[in-house]
């Protein structure tokens, strides 16, 4: 477990778009930034809108990730549509989230860290309450949790994924307190991983 607030990935087998959209009309609700902001630090975030996507799929604009191509083995899972459908719906790009799912869990849903971590986005029970989220173990309600929780983090960051998944990682008063990528190991392996495969999952969303 990361030295943060870690989401936790939660999968059950959701198979298919239409059950993922069906899914996303459930009574979880979602959270504002300024309610996340008190809940998450003392003093408010910026209120930055995300930039709509440019593509439907997923965007690849970030330097970063176009520095890390590594091979990575991608794969195709039974979370896609779900993880493409919640990501979609909170307007955080699906490669995206896709790439910290694996990076968290290797798509396992019943993953549970040391330090409590739960699920598909590794979410601590704390955080996830700030969603009114309480089976992390559901993958559904995980990637509601993580997902939003991301989207803060990018928010945040003003639009800076690097330092948005950095601080996924290392937490966002690291992230601050060195002014860039905390000079952990740990997180820089985990950065380069994560836009790795971003860039990898972005490619074959286009394809599909």
């Amino acid at each position: 477990m990361k030295k943060t607030l870690r989401l936790a990935v939660g999968v059950a087998g959701f198979v298919g778009l239409s059950l993922a959209g069906s899914v996303l009309s459930s009574s979880v609700p979602v959270v504002t930034p300024g309610v996340i902001a008190g809940a998450l630090a003392q003093s408010p975030p910026p209120q930055i809108a995300l930039p709509a996507p440019r593509a439907q799929r997923g965007i690849v604009d970030d330097p970063v990730a176009k520095r890390h191509r590594p091979k990575l083995r991608t794969v195709r899972t039974r979370f896609d549509a779900l993880i493409e459908s919640v990501a979609s719906h909170h307007e955080v790009e699906p490669a995206l989230v896709k790439a910290i799912v694996q990076a968290e869990s290797s798509f396992n849903p019943n993953a549970v860290s040391r330090a409590g971590a739960r699920g598909l986005m590794q979410v601590l029970p704390e955080t996830a309450s700030i969603f009114s989220v309480e089976n992390l173990l559901d993958p559904q309600q995980n990637l509601q949790a993580g997902v939003q929780y991301l989207k803060h983090l990018i928010e945040l960051f003003d639009g800076n994924v690097t330092m948005a998944v950095a601080a996924y990682n290392a937490g966002p008063s690291r992230v601050r307190r060195h002014r860039g990528v905390p000079p952990y190991n740990e997180t820089r392996n985990y950065l380069t991983k994560v836009m790795g495969l971003r860039v990898a999952y972005a490619d074959q969303l286009q394809d599909s």
